[in-house]
């Protein structure tokens, strides 16, 4: 089934982030793109009620913020899985809070069913004018093969 483009801008896009100038940033870039029902929310505390109010067809996470991460608001919002690998999951949060770039970086999660679920990040840490680290910069995707 192809998706007209209306229904694509028509989409409920949630934004979860801690930093109010990515918040920001990702508003503009969507309204100016045309999506109508974009929500954020700056406490990832918030993620499931908003969910549950705006029925997201996306959400656009942050991975590193402070009290959850973007891996505990997936688990703590029915994302299904039983849990993340840890030794990828470790990994990773060593290249973010080392400020590395990553790139095609593996992971994967089980689900409650027992699948198994694949995914690869790239991401770019970004700086301010003053050197100050701002963030990430970056996508992933999920690479589960399917059957």
């Amino acid at each position: 089934m192809m998706l007209s483009a209306p229904d694509i801008l028509n989409a409920s896009i949630l934004i979860v982030d801690d930093q109010e100038a990515n918040v920001k940033l990702l508003e503009r870039l969507l309204g100016d793109a045309g999506y109508a029902n974009v929500a954020s929310t700056r406490l990832p505390q918030e993620v499931s009620s908003l969910h549950r109010k705006h029925h997201c067809d996306l959400i656009l996470l942050d991975l590193q913020m402070p009290g959850m991460d973007g891996f505990e608001v997936t688990e703590a919002n029915g994302g299904g899985a039983t849990g993340w690998n840890e030794s990828e999951r470790v990994l990773l949060q060593a290249k973010i809070a080392a400020r590395e770039p990553f790139l095609d970086f593996a992971f994967s999660r089980v689900n409650a069913d027992g699948s198994e679920q694949q995914f690869r990040v790239s991401g770019e840490p970004m700086f301010n004018d003053s050197s100050r680290f701002t963030g990430y910069r970056g996508v992933g995707v999920e690479v589960t093969a399917k059957s």
